[in-house]
């Protein structure tokens, strides 16, 4: 046994020793495509080699800095090592498996990453998309109402200036998070706590819904955000004409919602349109890293590992009659068949992104937790206590439907102390956005009588 071991630490200190020094020390029997992409040793060895050191060798170092940071490890990097696993499993050789090791290690460090993040809480204030259904008639509850209009004040309801408005608002929080010297939260902190609101229920739909469902609600969304309808399953619309119109604005003007990890296969039937009518299509491209933005054919359809999307506005113009000429920003829209191919025209479009956080590590609460950091004195007071409030109310309301299916006294208990807390954080926020503590009701005399009780129960249980 005792030389076994020995045999595995001197076989151990080989490979730590191993240095790749140039791409001919990386053999291939075939061409590795990965994820649509050809991967060859000498690809492979400029991009790993210079991952500490520009100049240097691949080695133990450039591995461990992959591992000990997974954020580093983009879309680029990964393809890399996904081709070193598959095209060196089996081989023969210290430098081949040493690489193959290597490769499935740092993938692994990757993976155990993603899968950290996305088990964190995501969102900040638990938001709720409200009543769908409602949605198609244009009714959205009065917190929703008031959050828009609050963000949204003196933009022009149409989808094109709203989503640009967000965009506009996500890259400030994405700035500020990713630079120690930003000082670009700053104002009102009614209005800022208001942003962080309306870009947490679009990071609760593309993190927390899987990628079928965030399709159906990124529709929600844009009606909701544009103060208008959702049409995508209107029973009033002829079933033939669905497929055009999502939803609309307030103003009644048509939108169409995609929803997709790459910019493919983005197509729509003719007959889906009224003739003579502007439709402006929303196409939404998810994106896993930096290195996939301006790029239609990358993307990502995991939401633990989103990070973006980038949107694309096409104006779509049907003819009076619609076996004619349709045009997209101005351009032709190539058809195939009885659909409209939308692929080719979005480079007519300027991608416009919407940021969720900084890498796939990161949640969108981590980003922004960053980004006040670096806000004024009251917004840095406020958004605290704006947390801790949702926070508490969420695990309230938790905690009593647990109590009403299982009377376990405990969890009232539980219940009452977290709303007595969630009282105390709204006074924090009261205090910084009305300027004074509000008043409390006082605690009535059924109150007490009902949290008596209920500790006594606790006490006999305990006994």
């Amino acid at each position: 046994m005792a030389k076994i071991n020995d045999l595995d630490k001197l076989i151990e200190q080989i490979l730590s020793e191993v240095k790749i020094t140039s791409k001919d020390d990386i053999k291939f029997s075939d061409t590795i495509k990965v994820q649509g992409a050809e991967q060859t040793p000498s690809s492979i060895f400029k991009v790993l080699a210079k991952i500490k050191d520009p100049q240097g060798e691949l080695d133990d170092e450039d591995f461990k800095l992959l591992q000990t940071q997974p954020e580093l490890i983009d879309t680029d990097i990964e393809r890399k090592l996904i081709a070193l696993k598959i095209g060196l499993k089996g081989k023969r050789g210290a430098k081949s498996k040493y690489l193959h090791d290597k490769a499935v290690e740092t993938l692994a460090a990757k993976q155990a990453a993603i899968d950290a993040a996305a088990s964190k809480e995501k969102t900040i204030t638990a938001p709720r998309v409200g009543k769908p259904q409602a949605a198609s008639r244009g009714v959205y509850s009065q917190a929703q109402l008031a959050i828009l209009d609050k963000v949204m004040t003196g933009v022009s309801a149409k989808i094109d200036a709203r989503i640009n408005k967000i965009s506009e608002i996500s890259v400030k929080y994405f700035n500020a998070a990713s630079d120690p010297n930003s000082k670009q939260i700053v104002g009102n902190p009614s209005k800022i706590l208001s942003e962080i609101m309306l870009l947490d229920t679009l990071n609760f739909i593309a993190k927390d819904i899987d990628a079928g469902a965030g399709a159906y609600l990124f529709e929600y969304f844009l009606a909701y955000v544009s103060g208008g309808e959702v049409k995508g399953k209107d029973p009033s619309v002829a079933s033939s004409k669905m497929g055009a119109t999502d939803f609309t604005d307030s103003k009644n003007r048509r939108g169409s919602a995609k929803y997709y990890s790459k910019g493919s296969g983005l197509t729509q039937a003719k007959g889906g349109f009224e003739p003579n009518t502007t439709t402006t299509y929303v196409i939404a491209l998810k994106k896993q890293g930096q290195e996939q933005f301006g790029k239609t054919t990358r993307g990502a359809s995991n939401p633990d590992r989103l990070i973006a999307m980038e949107v694309y506005l096409l104006e779509v113009k049907a003819p009076k009659d619609l076996s004619g000429t349709f045009y997209a920003n101005g351009n032709k829209i190539p058809e195939r068949g009885t659909d409209l191919v939308f692929d080719t025209l979005l480079s007519t479009a300027t991608p416009i992104p919407l940021y969720i956080s900084e890498v796939y590590t990161q949640t969108f609460r981590e980003m922004i937790h960053k980004a006040v950091g670096r806000a004024n004195k009251n917004v840095k007071q406020a958004f605290p206590a704006m947390q801790d409030f949702y926070s508490s109310l969420s695990q309230a309301e938790e905690k009593s439907r647990v109590y009403i299916a299982e009377g376990d006294a405990q969890y009232g208990l539980d219940v009452i102390e977290q709303l007595e807390q969630s009282e105390q954080h709204f006074q924090q926020l009261a205090t910084v956005i009305s300027g004074a503590k509000l008043s409390a009701l006082p605690v009535t005399e059924t109150k007490l009588s009902e949290l008596d009780k209920l500790i006594a129960e606790v006490l006999k249980q305990n006994t």
